[in-house]
């Protein structure tokens, strides 16, 4: 395997260093994440009074808790009734039932999974992840 040339190290260490700064909120002057007028970071989105305006623009979140608390401000947002749908929360073999607590799978929160207890409401946007065995319908399709 060929060693990283000494300028691809520094590039990866500059763009570490732009994530970890994303991640916790920080920009630097010279440094173009996105243009400002079609995204809005979670503090401005917090601040923001204008309906319109948010739904104008992109949001960005660099942490899954992030993302989350959107999801539950945006579903508060939607007037319709909230349907909850549960994973399944049982375990195929019986003899590894007290090594894997029905509590604790529930609790697990797996990037790429929904989570236990999904809620939406009618009229929420999502995007589909995995098809199964549904015509005309591809990973990655927006969905209301």
């Amino acid at each position: 395997m060929p060693r990283p040339r000494r300028s691809n190290l520094s590039r990866q260490s500059r763009n570490a260093r732009r994530i970890r700064n994303i991640a916790n909120e920080r920009t630097e002057e010279e440094q173009e994440i996105a243009r400002e007028e079609r995204c809005v970071s979670m503090a401005r989105l917090r601040a923001s009074q204008s309906q319109e305006q948010v739904d104008e623009r992109a949001i960005l979140a660099a942490k899954n808790k992030d993302v989350d608390d959107l999801n539950y401000i945006i579903q508060n947002e939607i007037i319709a009734t909230i349907h909850s749908f549960k994973s399944i929360d049982c375990v195929t073999n019986e003899d590894e039932a007290t090594n894997y607590p029905i509590e604790f799978l529930n609790s697990l929160d797996v990037p790429g999974l929904p989570p236990h207890k999904l809620r939406l409401k009618v009229g929420s946007v999502v995007i589909m992840l995995r098809n199964i065995n549904q015509p005309k319908l591809w990973n990655g399709t927006r969905l209301v």
